[in-house]
Order: structure tokens, then sequence, then C-alpha cells
């Protein structure tokens, strides 16, 4: 009976130290090869445009550079902060399940039908491949191990520094890295949104 308590306390130990270990990697990596949160935007300048509509946003020109073995990204979005040091906080890596218009477009006689073929051939291509974010999802398990919470659709690894959340939800799959906030930081940013609130009436 000890002997097998003994084994249980050990496998314990060993899955906590897994987790730990998996999320502080999370911590150590702080990102996705060289966007990483809490670097100035300015690490990034040549490969970066400035969104039009929102000030603290930016995309990624090429996202192929950020692609692994041939695996799709459609967009990588990055938040940086207000203060002027535009400071990565946040980035969303965006994955589009492009199979559905694939398929729409090779029904469509209205199409040429060199362009239905090619639809189709894309589509049965990516069927047989599995989503993008699939792949990507799989790649952070292996790297950070389960994730530490699951709820409502979102899986989430959180670090001491850095959380990292997926979610695929209506043919989109994002990847969202982000800053872990002190319970302070948060109450700064309730306190500053409540002002900001009541400022408008």
């Amino acid at each position: 009976m000890k002997k097998l308590l003994l084994t249980l306390f050990i496998a314990i130990s060993i899955m906590t130290n897994a987790i730990s270990q998996n999320t502080a990697e999370l911590d150590k990596k702080a990102g996705f090869m060289d966007i990483k949160i809490g670097n100035s935007i300015s690490s990034l300048a040549e490969k970066v445009k400035k969104d039009e509509k929102e000030q603290n946003m930016y995309l990624i020109q090429n996202v192929s550079e950020y692609e692994i073995e041939n695996h799709k990204i459609d967009k990588i979005i990055i938040l940086v902060s207000k203060d002027g040091k535009e400071t990565i906080e946040h980035f969303t890596l965006m994955f589009v399940d492009k199979i559905d218009e694939l398929v729409r477009i090779a029904r469509d006689k209205g199409a040429s039908m060199e362009r239905r073929q090619n639809a189709l051939k894309e589509a049965e291509r990516l069927t047989e491949k599995g989503p993008e974010f699939d792949y990507y999802r799989k790649l952070f398990g292996e790297a950070f191990g389960e994730p530490t919470s699951k709820e409502n659709g979102i899986e989430k690894w959180t670090g001491k520094k850095i959380r990292l959340m997926c979610t695929n939800s209506g043919g989109v799959g994002l990847c969202n890295f982000s800053t872990v906030l002190s319970e302070e930081q948060i109450d700064q940013i309730k306190t500053e949104k409540g002002k900001k609130a009541s400022s408008k009436f």
C-alpha cells in the first residue's frame, strides 16, 4: 500500500512539474517566432503596416514568413500599447477555413470550368490536410502541454507573464498571445474604462 501511494505521489509530482515546465516555456518564448510580447513594434518595423482605422493596430505584411511547414496563416494582427512606446501587448494568429467557399465555387455553374476544377482540387487538398488551425493548435499543445483551462470553446495556457488562448468557431480559428495582467492592472483598466464611460454623460 505504501509503495502504491509513493508511486502515485511521484507520478503526480512529475505531472505537476511537466505542466509548470510547459507554462515556463510559454513565458520563455513570450510569443511566436520574432513577434514577442513586451517588445517595441519598432523591432518589426520592416515587417508590419499600420492599420488605417485602428491607431494601435498593426498587421504583418508577409504572413508566409511565419508559416510552419507550409501550413497557412491568414492574418497576424498585433495590438500595441497606447502610451507612445508602442509595446506589443497582444497579437493574434488568424486562420480561415476556406473549404465551404471553395465548394461553393466548384458548384457555381456561372464560373469557368477551369476555376471550378481548381476550386475543387484545392477543397480536396485542404480536406485531406485538415484545417490549418488544427495544425497550430496541436503544435502549441505539444510545446506547452495541456491547456490550463478550457471554457466556452476557449483553451487557455496561462504562464506567469504570458497567456495563450485558442478558439475555433464558425470557420475562423484564433490563437492570441497576450500579457498576463496583475490584479492592480486589471483594476486600473476597469477604473479608466469607468471614467471614460462616465465622461460621456
